[in-house]
């Protein structure tokens, strides 16, 4: 055996692409039967002239035929023979030869017929053992098509635009006009997307199931911001939990439910409030639901987050189960007000406060709380330090902000203090305490009404003045409480508590007021209580009230006994004026509840499910829970304006090939596994399979049209989503099956599906670009505008011999039994024009056999041409045609290549006079173009394995007409999959994320994004494949230039720690799983 055997070589082979197939020695041509060219004969009858004896007129031999030919075939320079070159030219210049020699030219001439029936024979071998004893015949012709859509006149609503339309594409290279015909009949009206947006429920290890919502799907980050590159985006969405912030795509949604009610009117004060939910779930057992929910309350100027939640957990209350909610709000936080729709713009409609309980996917509890059923919801409030009131004595309304008199200037018995309140008494209260800070007080009463009393005399004290508080209740004074009315270490406080008895007694109930409060009069019939002066009294004391009506009596007597009392007389105390009692502060502390079962009926207390874009109220006879019922793990919305039910809607789904995610083929989704529907008011309806009038994408895997007939109770006006538009949306079953679909880059209405129809039997058309198709053959005035999105596909010319004799000497060679590496990259790339390339894999578990293939880039929709993928559905209908013609003990798989990354990251100072933005880019291109040249110019190669070294690709910028010099130069080699040579060769963002980001240290990078301002890594000298053989070496997108401007030092002394090497864990980042 030959010391040069590699037996590597046999196994990991480069594969084969469409162009490596046209082997030569397959054309009948490759050895004709006479191959002689007209030089040839002529060179041939020179030499045999050579040998034949010349007779002149005299019969005498002279010399041989030679001169025959000298004027023609000798060199007049060397006197020798002509060349083949210099005998062409002689044929194809010279005019004026001599007849004879014309003569013998044309018998040559008239003998190629001969010759070419001669060589011939070949092909007519082949033909007749080809396609007459085999019957193999060429393949016909496949017509092009293309995706179409229109716009409509602004002032049509429909238009009909029949089967077989014919639409104007041009004309060829013959002057032959293209033409498409419309595919299938279409009702064109005025709806066009306005809206696209994802959810997808992601199941979790560690943190459970989370819901993950993009309000602008199509948008780098889920939420509008612009693409940088070609738009694609997952048309589900997809798990975001393991993603970095940088590259997450979807944020977390809020689910759950909502309340509104005048429960939760809470404008001042410490307020606490606690949520009963009594559950339907018998067998519960009682558990700590720690930080299971966000809760939201309304107010003026936002969302109003509890200060703290001081629990969440299922108890058992009186033996069922309860769903138990409490927080707190402190007096420093906003009020809790009406729902204002035009600053909280969720959509409720309600005119009571809302409070939003949503689920906390930081600590999801979704399978737990899924399952909860709801009997019937009590919300309880306590709250102290209410000050916000209406007050108003007997005389008049007063200010409570400053000190005022409650029972008027000159208080007597029966005197009252009306103290209103709209957020306080309309509630259902169960306890009210009224805490007085009462202004100026004398330390001690008796001593200061000692004057108006003889002495020895039952006389006033501090209990002596009492009070009654009173409730109003539909125009009815229902009795509360009594007490002192001043009380406290210094009786200097006034309180007055009612407990639930009272409000029991006399069933008070929550309440409406037919105006807002300002005062009290005869017709209000709610919303007050009051606080009447009813001790001292005169039939107890001789005093009545504060002494106001004695006082003037009293103070007469007093100084006239004053006036007669002799030396020896006891003194005479006269009498102090009259303390007019005065409140400093007025605080009112209550609780409150109220039980309702939810229902659509009742407008005071409302129940909602809060959905990832909206909420909606419960459907009739469906049952109250704690989180929406959801049917489905992913889900795709499509908005649409300007559209009238009822009637049909035909999508266009341009879909980026090889983007579908998906382990296996089983992964991968299917029209079966969708399920499409429509928003009827806040219900969402699904279509049957009849309404679903065509879908060509074969489940979201390739570029096509998905027809659906919607009905005419789908409205514009609803909660659950954006409302002024008409929603449809598609739903899959499972998060696999989610995965299993391609990325979505455009979706258009008024959408057609267009054939190429030839002008005749020659005239073939097997792509047309982007924009060709622009108008109707026959204008119509319904028709705007025609538009062709993306390039035409499927097209295919009839089979030329070349590709016939190849494809039919391929299956002489495997005879339909695929068992080495040829037969199975010829056979896939015969069946799939649209293949560029196919590598057969050996597999490392017997009878496993892995094929790699590379799509055909020419005129297709790829999102990137620097790695091109095949759809999903082409890999698995290539699977599905192999599997006819192997061992059935034979696996098959067939996938994408892997593309790992070359990146440079360099500094370039650019030659005097270029502009360092513009050239900048330009030399990014030429390294895109030199790394990956097939990405560029049609039918080059694209070469598995390989290896690149950093000394070629310093040279080639250096090289480069407009670079002055280039430093700092390094290359990076980007992969997917487990590292290579441990943490020193791992990539941040791909292997590990940084939480923190670089710090301010290190010279150059303070403040950057890692990835994208700077690479952190081992830039190597050299970079090859990964060794299972199946990754292609492609350029990096963008690479990291830096520009040099004139004068600008190249290093500062400072090392920039590029490689991870030279970093500390812990100090300069932190690495997470």
């Amino acid at each position: 055996m030959s010391q040069d055997f590699r037996p590597n070589e046999l196994l990991w082979n480069d594969g084969i692409n469409q162009l490596q197939r046209m082997l030569p020695s397959l054309d009948p041509a490759f050895a004709k039967v006479d191959e002689r060219t007209l030089a040839d004969f002529l060179k041939y009858a020179y030499q045999l002239a050579k040998e034949i004896r010349y007779y002149n007129p005299q019969n005498q031999p002279e010399g041989d035929w030679t001169p025959f030919f000298d004027q023609f075939l000798l060199d007049a320079a060397t006197g020798q023979m002509a060349s083949t070159a210099q005998i062409h030219q002689q044929l194809a210049g010279r005019t004026n030869l001599p007849p004879h020699l014309v003569l013998f030219l044309a018998f040559l001439k008239l003998y190629e017929h001969a010759q070419q029936d001669l060589n011939g024979l070949t092909q007519k071998h082949l033909d007749y053992y080809y396609r007459d004893i085999l019957g193999i015949k060429a393949k016909p012709a496949v017509p092009d098509k293309a995706h179409v859509v229109f716009e409509l006149a602004r002032n049509l609503t429909g238009f009909r635009l029949p089967e077989k339309t014919l639409l104007d594409a041009g004309k060829d290279k013959d002057g032959k006009p293209i033409r498409f015909s419309t595919s299938r009949e279409i009702i064109i009206n005025q709806a066009k997307v306005a809206g696209l947006k994802s959810l997808f429920i992601e199941e979790t290890s560690t943190q459970g199931t989370l819901f993950q919502a993009a309000s602008v799907a199509n948008s780098a980050d889920g939420r509008g911001k612009p693409f940088e590159g070609p738009a694609s985006w997952r048309p589900f969405g997809a798990a975001q939990l393991k993603r970095a912030g940088s590259e997450q795509t979807m944020t977390p949604a809020d689910i759950g439910f909502a309340l509104s009610t005048p429960m939760l009117l809470l404008n001042e004060g410490t307020r606490s409030l606690t949520l009963t939910l009594s559950l339907n779930n018998p067998g519960l057992a009682a558990a700590a639901l720690p930080n299971a929910f966000r809760l939201y309350l309304s107010g003026a100027k936002g969302w109003i987050e509890p200060d703290a939640v001081s629990d969440i957990s299922l108890q058992l209350i009186k033996n069922r189960p309860t769903l138990f909610i409490s927080v707190t709000l402190s007096a420093a936080q906003p009020a809790v007000v009406a729902y204002d729709d035009s600053v909280l713009g969720a959509g409720f409609v309600t005119s009571y406060p809302v409070l939003k309980v949503a689920l906390n996917q930081s600590f999801s509890q979704y399978e737990t709380l899924k399952l909860l059923r709801v009997r019937d919801v009590t919300v309880r409030t306590s709250v102290q330090g209410v000050k916000s009131l209406i007050v108003q004595n007997d005389e008049s309304v007063v200010d409570p902000a400053r000190p005022f008199a409650p029972f008027g200037a000159q208080p007597g018995i029966g005197a009252n203090c009306y103290i209103g309140s709209e957020e306080v008494f309309t509630k259902r209260l169960t306890s009210l305490q009224l805490h007085i800070d009462w202004h100026k007080l004398p330390p001690d009463l008796s001593q200061y009404y000692e004057g108006y009393f003889p002495p020895f005399s039952n006389q006033v004290t501090v209990s002596s003045f009492e009070g009654v508080l009173y409730f109003l209740s539909e125009g009815q004074w229902q009795f509360l409480a009594k007490n002192r009315l001043f009380t406290g270490p210094d009786n200097q406080e006034g309180t007055f508590v009612a407990n639930s008895d009272p409000f029991r007694n006399f069933g008070q109930h929550r309440t409406t007021l037919d105006e807002p409060l300002s005062r009290f009069d005869t017709r209000v019939r709610n919303g007050f209580i009051r606080l009447e002066l009813t001790a001292p009294r005169y039939d107890e004391y001789g005093f009545e009230a504060f002494g106001h009506t004695i006082f003037p009596i009293v103070y007469a007597q007093k100084a006239v006994a004053m006036s007669r009392a002799l030396p020896t007389d006891p003194p005479v105390v006269l009498p102090n004026p009259p303390y007019t009692p005065q409140i400093k502060s007025l605080t009112l502390d209550y609780d409150a509840g109220e039980t309702f079962v939810p229902r659509v009926d009742d407008p005071a207390n409302l129940f909602w499910f809060l959905e990832p874009f909206g909420h909606r109220q419960l459907l009739p006879s469906e049952s109250v829970a704690v989180l929406p019922p959801v049917s489905g793990a992913a889900f795709s919305f499509i908005g649409l304006s300007d559209f009238t039910p009822p009637g049909n809607i035909s999508l266009l789904l341009q879909t980026e090939d090889g983007t579908a995610i998906a382990l296996t083929s089983d992964d991968l989704l299917s029209s079966r596994d969708l399920t499409w529907g429509y928003l009827a008011g806040d219900r969402w309806i699904d279509l049957d399979q009849s309404a679903v009038l065509a879908e060509s994408t074969e489940g979201f895997q390739k570029a096509g049209i998905v027809m659906l007939a919607i009905g005419r109770d789908a409205t514009q006006q609803h909660t659950l989503m954006p409302a002024g538009l008409h929603w449809i949306r598609a739903s899959v079953p499972s998060a696999r099956k989610a995965n299993g679909a391609s990325n979505l880059q455009s979706v258009q209405t008024q959408a057609v599906e267009a054939v190429f129809i030839p002008a005749d039997d020659k005239q073939v058309v097997t792509s047309v670009a982007a924009g060709t198709i622009k108008k109707l053959v026959t204008p119509l005035t319904a028709i705007r505008r025609v538009d062709q999105p993306f390039a035409s596909f499927g097209g295919q010319a009839t089979e030329d011999n070349t590709a016939y004799y190849t494809r039919v000497a391929e299956r002489l060679r495997h005879k339909n039994r695929l068992s080495g590496s040829w037969d199975y990259e010829h056979r896939v790339l015969q069946a799939f024009p649209e293949l560029f390339k196919v590598r057969c894999m050996p597999h490392r578990q017997p009878g496993q056999v892995q094929l790699i293939v590379v799509p055909n880039l020419r005129n297709k929709n790829v999102g990137n041409p620097l790695e091109p993928r095949s759809s999903t559905v082409l890999l698995r209908s290539i699977e599905d045609y192999i599997r006819q013609y192997v061992s059935a003990f034979a696996t098959v798989t067939v996938r994408n290549p892997d593309y790992e990354q070359i990146l440079l990251d360099f500094k370039v100072a650019f030659r005097a006079g270029k502009d360092a933005g513009y050239y900048a880019g330009v030399l990014n291109e030429e390294i895109k173009r030199f790394l990956s040249p097939w990405a560029y110019e049609e039918g080059r190669d694209i070469p598995f394995g390989g290896k690149v070294y950093k000394s070629d690709l310093l040279a080639f910028v250096e090289n480069r007409d407009y670079v002055d010099f280039v430093t700092d130069f390094n290359l990076y080699h980007l992969y997917p999959g487990p590292p290579r040579g441990g943490v020193g060769a791992m990539m941040i963002g791909k292997d590990f994320l940084i939480k923190q980001a670089v710090p301010a240290t290190i010279s150059g990078h303070s403040g950057g994004t890692i990835g994208l301002d700077f690479v952190i890594g081992e830039p190597v000298d050299s970079t090859s494949l990964s060794p299972d053989g199946a990754a292609i070496l492609v350029s990096a997108g963008q690479h990291r230039i830096t520009p040099l401007m004139p004068g600008e030092r190249t290093s500062d002394g400072i090392d920039l720690l590029s490689g991870i090497g030279y970093m500390v864990i812990g100090l300069d980042f932190d690495v997470t799983v």
